[in-house]
């Protein structure tokens, strides 16, 4: 898996979701949707009449939205959605050179939470999309967008490979890289680098922003077991969080490590125990 490096943050990590296999939806239609800060891409079942349908947001790495949503392939009919991160500068991490983009990646921060809320309106005003079946997917990098906050709240929110202590999770990602370049310094380096990162962005906490979560929303949390890109403080925090919520939760912790593409067969099961919890819960 390509390490992702988004300025400030410093290393955070690309998530993908395609999944081998037929589908059961034979046609599908594109839409392109207007945001504030992006443009966002619908994927419709166009094998007629279907009713109101149930929606599901992805958000995943860094790939396009487009992109994103061809490689999932669901076995119910359901309206996908997504749109590209509002981000242009270099991915790639370069200390001290790329701090300098550190207010973009504020900016983007922000704009993305701000889109999520506005295609999620858009989506319940549609007369094709059932308003109380708008569900979220948050895979690795995702996750911790999708763990935000909403009003009114997603009727699922699923987390896969997610995390809590950003900065603690950032720190970690570099210290991959810093130990051999900076020995004894890396350590307090990348925890004063990612403090003060974090503090700038003036983001939400994802392990405070779920203990939002309402009574009646259904949470997936789908951790890897041997994940070698998340410490497991980081994705326990996170599912600490959930459970200081009065939210419907469910955990799953999954053989393997973290999403990357070409793991073919654990994105398969992962895909396959997503889309049947779903349908368990009334959210397909």
């Amino acid at each position: 898996m390509r390490r992702i490096v988004f300025a400030a943050f410093a290393f955070l990590f690309l998530g993908a979701l395609p999944a081998p296999g037929a589908e059961p939806v034979s046609r599908w239609r594109t839409e392109r949707l207007p945001l504030s800060v992006a443009e966002a891409t619908l994927r419709i079942p166009a094998d007629g009449a279907r009713g109101r349908l149930p929606a599901l947001l992805i958000f995943g790495g860094f790939e396009e939205a487009g992109k994103v949503l061809e490689l999932v392939h669901p076995d119910r009919p359901v309206l996908l959605a997504s749109f590209d991160y509002p981000y242009r500068p270099p991915r790639k991490f370069e200390f001290p050179g790329s701090l300098r983009f550190a207010p973009e990646v504020k900016r983007a921060v922000h704009e993305t939470l701000r889109g999520i809320r506005e295609l999620q309106a858009a989506l319940a005003r549609r007369p094709d999309v059932d308003s109380q079946k708008i569900s979220i997917l948050g895979a690795s990098f995702g996750a911790p967008f999708a763990a935000q906050r909403s009003a009114p709240p997603f009727a699922g929110v699923i987390l896969v490979h997610g995390f809590g202590d950003v900065p603690g999770t950032a720190m970690h990602q570099l210290l991959r890289s810093w130990r051999e370049r900076f020995g004894l310094l890396a350590y307090p380096l990348a925890w004063l680098l990612t403090q003060l990162s974090w503090t700038y962005l003036q983001a939400e906490a994802p392990e405070v922003a779920v203990e939002a979560l309402t009574s009646d929303q259904h949470v997936l949390v789908i951790t890897a077991e041997n994940d070698s890109f998340i410490p497991p403080a980081s994705s326990e925090a996170l599912w600490a969080g959930i459970k200081r919520s009065p939210a419907l939760a469910e955990r799953e912790i999954m053989p393997g490590d973290h999403l990357q593409p070409g793991s073919d067969e654990l994105i398969a099961r992962i895909l396959h125990r997503v889309s049947g919890w779903m349908a368990a819960k009334g959210l397909l």
